[in-house]
């Protein structure tokens, strides 16, 4: 349960967080961020060392994420590239609200011209 105080409270933070991605955005059109800290885990990983502290692999593969989905700005993620090891690497791009339409067009574009969708990370 949640108190009314803590839920404004929380309001009022989302609102805080979401004018500051706003500004970021008032000079450009797209952000171009990490979309993990960490490599594509393995299905059976349940943690992951980030930052010299043991991490609940859940909490580590949102961590870049959750604060676009916590503003309800528009996300997208695009293949960018494999670790050493051939993991996958992803990168999220970012755009104002109701600026979907470039946030895709901004995706497809390097899709197209970065060219990782048509690679595979070798099976082991």
């Amino acid at each position: 349960l949640i108190s009314a105080t803590d839920y404004i409270n929380a309001q009022q933070a989302r609102w805080h967080i979401r004018q500051q991605i706003l500004e970021a955005l008032e000079e450009i059109d797209v952000l171009a961020l990490p979309m993990m800290p960490v490599p594509a885990p393995r299905i059976d990983e349940a943690t992951v060392q980030l930052g010299g502290s043991v991490v609940d692999i859940r909490n580590a593969l949102t961590r870049y994420t959750g604060l676009f989905n916590l503003s309800g700005l528009p996300a997208i993620s695009v293949p960018c590239g494999f670790t050493s090891q051939g993991l996958p690497v992803g990168m999220q791009l970012v755009a104002r609200p109701l600026a979907e339409a470039t946030l895709l067009r901004a995706a497809h574009a390097y899709e197209q011209v970065a060219g990782w969708w048509k690679r595979r990370p070798p099976l082991d």
